[in-house]
């Protein structure tokens, strides 16, 4: 009788390793394509919202099909001459493998005149080729650390979001439950994976990794996610603590509670 037990113990066992291996084996490893209009020239101007570099932008996946509704604009750097500015885009599917693309347009800063229109597209990389390894599940940035940073710290919010009451900022799950408690009704929900994290000098700081979940009365998490606010960035080449605030604004205009991650570089 034992016997028996201990054998039919040992098929199930392999049962579930090879099931196991099976979904590992099968899991879908492929990142979004980004596409940017071939014929699209763009103009960035210092300071205006960076979701207007989304116009015309598309991100298809293998399996997920259309997932434009996760792009965002991870960041926007002016080149040193300051004509042009390096605008980095990122797209996830349901699997949460993350596409990056990177494309020229052209830049002015705040006050100066628009460069001349002269037909000539911006240059792209696409960092996700098909044959490539990009497509790793929630692959870091490749910005040497930089977190996005769609809404600067001292940049205004929403009217409606500036008057919602003060919250607690201190980060950890249990105030990020507290900050939650004590959210207007219909306000939108952000909790984070972690709160702290401690990385190597050097390393590569990728955002939407501790992201645990976005929900809201009204938008979906697709919605909610191209409307990540941000604030704070990392510099993975230089030791010490930072924090980074994460935070959303519903189709509404109401504010969600900041959740912070403390990043910690040795």
């Amino acid at each position: 009788m034992k016997k028996g037990l201990i054998a039919a113990a040992i098929i199930v066992c392999i049962g579930i390793t090879a099931g196991t291996v099976f979904l590992v084996l099968n899991r879908d490893k492929t990142a979004p394509e980004i596409k940017v209009p071939a014929d699209n020239t763009l103009t960035y101007v210092a300071g205006q919202d960076k979701k207007l570099l989304l116009e015309g932008v598309t991100a298809v996946d293998d399996k997920d099909g259309d997932v434009s509704d996760t792009l965002m604009v991870e960041s926007v750097k002016p080149t040193s001459d300051g004509t042009q500015a390096e605008v980095t885009y990122t797209a996830m599917d349901n699997s949460r493998n993350v596409a990056k693309k990177k494309i020229l347009v052209n830049y002015k800063a705040s006050g100066e005149p628009a460069p001349a229109e002269d037909g000539q597209t911006p240059e792209g990389t696409d960092e996700n080729p098909e044959n490539g390894e990009a497509g790793a599940e929630a692959p870091a940035p490749e910005d040497e650390g930089e977190a996005p940073a769609d809404v600067p710290a001292d940049a205004p919010v929403d009217p409606a979001a500036a008057e919602q009451p003060a919250q607690d900022t201190t980060g950890s799950a249990e105030a990020t439950e507290a900050a939650i408690a004590q959210l207007p009704a219909g306000s939108p929900q952000f909790r984070l994976n972690q709160y702290e994290v401690t990385l190597p000098v050097g390393s590569k700081f990728d955002y939407s990794t501790y992201i645990q979940d976005i929900t809201d009365d009204k938008d979906d998490r697709s919605t909610l996610f191209r409307q990540i606010q941000l604030q704070n960035s990392v510099d993975t080449n230089t030791p010490g603590s930072y924090e980074v605030v994460y935070y959303v604004i519903d189709s509404d205009g109401n504010q969600s509670n900041t959740a912070i991650l403390k990043v910690n570089i040795q």
